[in-house]
């Protein structure tokens, strides 16, 4: 078995025993807690579409690489806001499809801040190409697929679920922080003799906004990633400079068992409500000798209006016109 197919069967075998288990290998998502928590739909108060694409750990065969499409917007007039989720993640010989619809509920609890809630649906599709498998016992030639193992497939599986999330959020005019859950009921798909059960995943995040100037924010932050028995921490510190320029970078990792990249973050404003972001990731960990690091882009489009007409007045009756 060679490097490339040995890094294949490694990367299907973990997610087959247990999906769900990974850690999300975003970075850029530390700017945008729509991506994981469905309470902060809408509360840029804002029309918002973003898209990112994720190329992880280069160099190694059958890296990681993940996309996706974010869709939000404010609806005043019933106090919520509503999102669309688009997420495609393709590791080796599998790939995992998302699609979501998000719904949140937001308070005023002073003119400064919100706490909002918020739930989501998702469809998954979980997808397998069972060709690119090799098995120390397998026969296999230009027309035959045998891996000797009953519980891989030798063609394409596919298989379909419908998993939940939720999440709560507080934001101030200073400071944010929210919890969320992603598949909070265990989703298990199956198919014949395969089967994989998608996990909760908790994450909680927060972050602070300290203008030094009239010119200048620094936005200190962390993210807390954890799915059963491990948990990932990325530590962050940003710069925002005239509302234009954001230059930061951050640590993933904690602790030596924990450390795994190095992050430098760009951002910039190239036009009003279009803003582009770059990260690339430098290795820590062991993989370090196989990889020169990972790259992460995100365009994020804004519309500055809102569904709907707002809260409207209190109707006041006019008895002379009644």
């Amino acid at each position: 078995m060679n490097f490339k197919n040995f890094i294949i069967c490694v990367s299907i075998l973990l997610t087959y025993k247990g999906a769900g288990q990974q850690i999300d290998p975003y970075s850029l998502i530390i700017l945008s807690p729509f991506q994981y928590n469905p309470a902060y739909t809408g509360l840029d108060d804002k029309i918002s579409i973003q898209g990112s694409f994720r190329d992880q750990w280069l160099k190694v065969p059958g890296n990681p690489s993940s996309r996706y499409l974010l869709l939000d917007a404010p609806i005043p007039a019933l106090g919520s806001g509503i999102g669309i989720k688009l997420q495609e993640d393709q590791f080796g010989a599998g790939k995992l499809l998302s699609l979501g619809l998000n719904w949140s509920y937001s308070r005023s609890l002073n003119k400064n801040s919100v706490l909002s809630i918020g739930i989501g649906v998702v469809n998954q599709r979980y997808g397998l190409n069972g060709s690119l498998l090799r098995t120390p016992g397998g026969n296999y030639s230009a027309t035959l697929v045998d891996h000797q193992d009953n519980l891989l497939s030798a063609g394409e599986i596919a298989l379909n679920g419908i998993g939940y999330e939720g999440g709560i959020y507080l934001k101030t005019n200073f400071f944010e922080a929210g919890i969320s859950g992603t598949n909070l009921l265990p989703l298990r798909l199956s198919q014949n003799n395969f089967a994989i059960t998608l996990k909760p995943h908790y994450t909680f995040s927060t972050r602070a906004f300290i203008p030094l100037n009239t010119q200048l924010i620094i936005q200190p932050g962390l993210l807390m990633r954890y799915v059963q028995g491990a948990m990932q921490l990325d530590s962050y510190i940003l710069g925002n400079i005239r509302e234009k320029f954001t230059l930061g970078g951050g640590l993933r990792g904690y602790n030596p068992n924990s450390l795994d990249g190095l992050m430098t973050i760009a951002g910039i404003q190239i036009a009003e409500n279009i803003t582009f972001f770059y990260t690339y990731t430098i290795p820590l960990s062991t993989i370090r000798t196989a990889t020169t690091g990972s790259h992460e882009i995100m365009l994020r489009y804004t519309i500055n209006q809102k569904l709907g007409k707002g809260i409207l007045p209190p109707i006041i009756y006019n008895p002379r016109n009644l």
